[in-house]
């Protein structure tokens, strides 16, 4: 259940990222979908009920709330499921979700200063 949740809480919170400029491109997309196989799949072999690896959630919650838009709360969405959820979140989790909202900010045009300022609000939280 631990591993739902995180995923859909990281679906919004990488949209919060890629979109805090007022603009998803293609780029931060492609970026994620890279991200999703190559470090969320490895994580833990979770399946919904077709057979799909549960890491797409993220993708999935990503293009579900970039079709309602991206209002202010997703990163505080995110930073109350890791509060609450603290001990579940492991040294390797905390580096992923780092590694994966670098490569988004980076993805397109470089880190713009609304990027860094969540990336460091990111670093701040699980400073905690």
């Amino acid at each position: 259940m631990f591993y739902k949740e995180l995923y859909s809480e990281l679906g919004k919170l990488f949209l919060y990222i890629a979109g805090i400029d007022g603009k998803v491109s293609a780029e931060e997309r492609e970026t994620l979908q890279k991200c999703i196989i190559k470090t969320w799949k490895p994580v833990e072999d979770s399946t919904d009920r077709y057979g799909t690896d549960r890491a797409y959630l993220i993708e999935f919650a990503f293009e579900f709330e970039e079709a309602e838009g991206v209002p202010e709360d997703y990163f505080e969405s995110f930073a109350s499921f890791y509060e609450q959820n603290k001990s579940s979140f492991t040294p390797a989790i905390i580096s992923n979700i780092l590694q994966t909202a670098k490569a988004i900010a980076a993805s397109y045009r470089g880190k713009n200063k609304k990027e860094k300022e969540v990336l460091d609000r990111l670093n701040n939280l699980f400073k905690k």
